[in-house]
């Protein structure tokens, strides 16, 4: 790893080696099924990356609206959530790479009777 544009970017692209830019800025690129669903219903979440370094790992943890409390309900490549209730609920994804960045996404869903 080094920056873009030095002696060990040239370095590592004329002798074989994968060049890792150290400045390219993790991106959380997470995707959910849906914002609004009936309760019952399970959404999907998806986590998803670029950018970084090395091999990507995620968390998903969910709260009520009003609450201030996360828990988590997910650390695999997706996760399903569905709520016993209805009400406004936020979704939050952590995405983290290998070297230790983590970019986070934030979604509100929606649960009806």
């Amino acid at each position: 790893m080094a920056k873009k544009g030095t002696a060990a970017e040239k370095y590592a692209n004329d002798n074989g080696f994968k060049f890792v830019d150290v400045d390219k800025t993790l991106q959380n690129n997470s995707t959910i099924s849906k914002t609004n669903f009936n309760v019952g219903e399970a959404v999907t979440v998806k986590g998803a990356a670029s950018g970084g370094s090395g091999t990507y790992t995620y968390e998903f943890h969910y709260k009520r609206s009003t609450a201030t409390l996360w828990t988590k309900f997910g650390s695999v490549t997706s996760a399903n959530f569905k709520p016993s209730s209805a009400g406004t609920f936020n979704i939050k994804v952590t995405a983290k790479d290998s070297a230790g960045n983590s970019s986070v996404k934030n979604f509100t869903l929606t649960a009806s009777k």
